[in-house]
């Protein structure tokens, strides 16, 4: 078993990968929600997107058009990092073509979303908190794979395990 990072590099990482989550939480209630009430009942067109991105003067935020009833907001952690971004999804929906605020607010996919996204960023804080914990199963888990490996490949072979998640 070989880390990829530090426990320092790595604790590093997820803290900022946190920051920026949060960051991402603080527009949708800062910039998002008071743009949507302005333009609730309006008819929809790209002066509603440009607004999220002028009332933001974050060189490393995205505010991506609509596309299928959502908003796609990103946040590179670095300026020219293009593939390390953290996405919000917000759902975005209308009525007969206007901006519909309350049936956007209130849709069970779009809270289902917001709700992810809480508690993913929940789940890696709790990450650092536990890393220690963690580090500790998985040199259980190497020990064990060692055992694993000394039983006969014929016996192996006709053993299968269905949860994999472990590997992936």
């Amino acid at each position: 078993m070989r880390l990829e990072l530090s426990k320092e590099q790595f604790i590093a990482r997820v803290e900022k990968k946190i920051a920026t989550r949060k960051e991402l939480l603080d527009f949708y209630h800062r910039v998002y929600l008071p743009t949507l009430q302005k333009f609730d009942g309006k008819v929809y067109n790209i002066r509603f997107i440009k607004a999220l991105r002028d009332a933001n003067n974050d060189e490393l935020t995205w505010v991506r058009e609509l596309e299928y009833d959502q908003i796609i907001v990103e946040k590179r952690l670095k300026k020219h990092n293009y593939t390390d971004v953290e996405q919000l999804y917000i759902r975005f929906l209308l009525s007969d073509g206007r901006v519909d605020m309350n049936k956007s607010i209130m849709d069970e996919v779009g809270k289902k979303w917001m709700q992810g996204f809480e508690d993913y960023t929940k789940e890696l804080e709790q990450i650092i908190v536990n890393y220690d914990t963690y580090m500790n199963k998985c040199e259980e888990v190497r020990k064990i794979l060692n055992e694993f490996k000394e039983i006969p490949h014929e016996f192996r072979c006709n053993v299968i395990f269905y949860n994999r998640h472990y590997l992936k």
